[in-house]
């Protein structure tokens, strides 16, 4: 048992490619790739913080700037959601592959941004945020089997 134990003093190939690149991924890529990725988050939720708060001080009207600020709310929460269900779902592969979770999952990422752009309305960014505080509740309820303790 001691021959075929995972870890990096005792690994022992069974000659299967399939066991050496995944050894190879949690040894050499995971240490470095996955605190990037979390790096390349933060950085790019600062500079849009920056940017729309920018546009916010630049707002010539009070609609302008609730606009502005549900657009901040609202992209805020729509990546964290998003994020969430990335990481508890694919990763932690706790979600429900069925039509319904993968077509509510499809909408929720592409038709929000969608609606973002395409409507004309200054209260799209307070009708998204709702929205996805739907979806969230669904995704948390419906999508994700429970946690394997």
């Amino acid at each position: 048992m001691k021959f075929k134990q995972v870890d990096p003093v005792t690994f022992k190939s069974d000659k299967n490619i399939a066991a050496s690149v995944e050894y190879y991924i949690k040894t050499k890529i995971a240490p470095f790739g996955i605190p990037f990725i979390y790096t390349y988050f933060n950085f790019v939720f600062l500079l849009l913080l920056i940017l729309l708060i920018a546009l916010i001080d630049s707002a010539a009207t009070v609609t302008e700037q609730i606009f502005l600020i549900s657009l901040i709310f609202a992209s805020l929460s729509y990546l964290m959601v998003l994020y969430n269900i990335i990481s508890e779902g694919f990763l932690k592969r706790r979600f429900k592959r069925s039509y319904i979770n993968w077509i509510l999952l499809l909408i929720f990422a592409l038709g929000m941004p969608s609606l973002m752009v395409f409507t004309d309305a200054w209260f799209r960014g307070i009708l998204v945020f709702v929205m996805i505080f739907i979806y969230g509740y669904y995704a948390g309820r419906k999508c994700m089997r429970e946690r394997a303790v």
